[in-house]
């Protein structure tokens, strides 16, 4: 595996960056889109890096995180991080989908198949793409909060856990 994954900087798209560190999250998968496919994505207003420094601290156009944040070194760890972190951008999350492919991703969610950012990862997938995945449903009943509480929120239903209801 390259170091694609540690590389430390101190610009992005042209800006500086608040300090140098490591791009985490959508700042790492726009720049392995833009590098992989030529293709250049509309920016969140907020992206993430990592620093070596043990202080986390926002500004206006970053997060800063500490080490103890880093994803591991691979495209689906920074998917969970942004997930966790950064919230959903679906376009950018649709282009890392194509880019790393479906194989990664159904590995990823057999993994840990009942990991509540697998299972965002596996309804995200299957909705973005329209397709529903070769894995088998599990059969017992796990709620995940697909959005941020308070705007609106996807639980999945008894027995079928990729059919979700909408709670507004």
């Amino acid at each position: 595996m390259s170091n694609r994954f540690s590389q430390k900087v101190s610009i992005f798209h042209g800006q500086s960056l608040p300090e140098e560190g490591m791009l985490a999250g959508y700042a790492f998968m726009l720049q392995e889109l833009e590098q992989n496919t030529g293709k250049v994505l509309p920016t969140p207003k907020q992206l993430s890096i990592i620093t070596d420094k043990y202080q986390r601290y926002s500004t206006k156009r970053w997060q800063v995180f500490t080490k103890r944040h880093k994803p591991n070194s691979n495209p689906i760890s920074h998917i969970v991080f942004a997930l966790k972190y950064e919230g959903i951008d679906l376009l950018i999350l649709k282009s890392m989908f194509q880019l790393i492919g479906e194989e990664e991703i159904k590995e990823y969610i057999l993994s840990e198949p009942t990991g509540q950012y697998a299972r965002k990862i596996w309804f995200l997938y299957e909705w973005l793409f329209g397709i529903k995945l070769d894995i088998p449903n599990l059969t017992r009943i796990i709620h995940l909060a697909m959005f941020r509480v308070g705007i609106f929120r996807l639980t999945s239903t008894v027995g079928f856990p990729m059919e979700f209801s909408l709670h507004l």
